[in-house]
């Protein structure tokens, strides 16, 4: 699997993403910025093994429902290739402040080559 059109899922009601692109390694971007992640309790291990991603677009993506870290953590093991982000500043500041939890990348980490596009 090399490329992967969700534009059309509906997760507006979805609770557990958790493990959602697991060991989808060909992927080298990933355009999620129609995910409705309001409701989402369960993210962690998402992008586990997405050894090609070197690009994700999570500009939609609310974390106001995961209130256990837990539900967040590996949400990136294996994304050694990932070098930029489209996301809120919000996600953003979750990522960085949890940066060891959830295994960023080192290039997205805090002081690190990778690009976070913010948007609002």
């Amino acid at each position: 699997l090399t490329s992967l059109n969700v534009s059309n899922f509906d997760t507006s009601a979805c609770k557990n993403l958790s493990g959602m692109f697991k060991d989808c390694s060909g992927l080298s971007e990933l355009d999620l910025s129609s995910f409705d992640t309001s409701v989402c309790t369960d993210m962690s291990d998402m992008f586990e093994n997405c050894f090609g991603l070197t690009s994700l677009n999570i500009s939609n993506f609310d974390t106001i429902a995961v209130t256990n870290m837990y539900n967040i953590y590996g949400m990136f093991r294996g994304c050694s290739k990932l070098n930029s982000i489209t996301c809120k500043q919000a996600f953003k500041d979750l990522c960085i402040s949890k940066q060891y939890e959830i295994n960023l990348p080192d290039a997205m980490r805090e002081g690190g080559s990778g690009t976070w596009i913010i948007v609002d």
